[in-house]
């Protein structure tokens, strides 16, 4: 168990109090946040599991901080009177003065309301966001909509235990498709000067099923009958600067068939996703077509873990696969930075159709 030292501000008979407060263990079902929580989704307050609770707790106060706001530390939610429990359920209403789903009082943010606002950080942003639980001896004489300093200063002295977690978040900026990737231009269309099977105007003594038929015969156009993609390593690991590989091989039958495939590469990571979407293309040879693709990672790309999820259309078959790419700490600090693994990979698999 660990404990910190509580000096109280009153000394009597001359010898100052220590009071011991012990941790908490808090708990919630993410270390990066669902899009959920956000101001990207629907914007409610998570799950939180509060463990290690003694027996002489009489109310809990719960603060939520993001210190990586570019003006310094941002409120998020500031909540007390909380009876002693073990779950702080999902989804708590923004009311000052709450009965359901459980008894409590909130105060306002630094969006200027009352309850929980989440995570909104500047788009390319990695932030943290604590949540500190407060174990307290006492329910707080404090009216609803009280800022975050009135109730730091309610709390003081009446700290029995505490605890904190961290959970990150980071928006990526949308990708638009670069304009180097174009459609291949239409086959144009050319109108014969003459009509090449005229039909006779004079009387015919030709049988009719040996007569010269007035439209050429349509030759039977071969069907997609399986489609495949694959990804190979299904996980990598990389730090920001260095370069990693995947293999593509893109396979389907009958190895003759030539049709219009569309192609799209989907990053996702912390509930965020991204499409992005290629131009069609119709491959120019047999299959199995393999392409190895590097992949340089920026030296300042947050330190996520990133799905990298390879998507091939034509006719009506759908064939994916997805890699794991995790980019490990590198240099301290986090940047805005612009995810175009998704363009690199599609644009190579593109050219490769397009070229072979």
């Amino acid at each position: 168990m660990g404990f910190l030292l509580n000096y109280d501000k009153y000394t009597p008979n001359s010898l100052e109090l220590i009071t011991v407060i012990t941790k908490l263990d808090v708990k919630l079902e993410f270390s990066q946040f669902p899009k959920k929580y956000t101001c990207d989704g629907e914007d409610v307050s998570p799950k939180i599991e509060i463990y290690g609770l003694r027996s002489d707790v009489k109310s809990l106060a719960i603060i939520v901080d993001d210190p990586d706001a570019p003006l310094g530390t941002f409120n998020h939610w500031i909540i007390w009177n909380i009876e002693p429990t073990n779950i702080i359920p999902e989804g708590i209403p923004n009311e000052s003065e709450l009965t359901n789903p459980i008894k409590a009082v909130q105060g306002k943010n630094d969006f200027g309301r009352v309850g929980y606002n989440g995570p909104c950080p500047p788009l390319g942003e990695i932030h943290r966001y604590f949540f500190k639980v407060y174990a307290l001896d006492t329910f707080l004489d404090l009216k609803a909509g009280s800022t975050k300093k009135e109730l730091e200063r309610a709390i003081e002295g009446h700290i029995l235990q505490y605890g904190e977690i961290v959970a990150t978040y980071v928006r990526l900026a949308p990708i638009s498709t670069p304009t180097s990737i174009t459609t291949p231009p239409p086959t144009p269309t050319i109108t014969p000067a003459y009509t090449p099977y005229p039909t006779p105007t004079t009387p015919t003594l030709v049988p009719t099923e040996l007569q010269t038929p007035t439209t050429q015969p349509t030759l039977p156009k071969k069907r997609l009958e399986n489609l495949k993609v694959s990804i190979e390593p299904k996980k990598a690991e990389v730090k920001p600067g260095e370069t990693t590989n995947f293999n593509i091989t893109l396979n389907w039958s009958p190895p003759e068939w030539r049709g219009e495939m569309k192609i799209s590469v989907v990053i996702s990571t912390a509930g965020l996703e991204k499409r992005y979407e290629i131009p069609s293309v119709t491959p120019s040879s047999n299959p199995p077509i393999n392409v190895n693709i590097p992949f340089e990672l920026p030296s300042n790309i947050p330190p996520l873990t990133y799905n990298v999820t390879l998507e091939v259309k034509a006719e009506s078959m759908v064939a994916k696969d997805m890699a794991e790419l995790k980019v490990l700490p590198g240099t301290p600090g986090f940047t805005a930075m612009v995810c175009i693994i998704g363009v690199i990979s599609a644009l190579a698999l593109y050219n490769k159709l397009r070229d072979n």
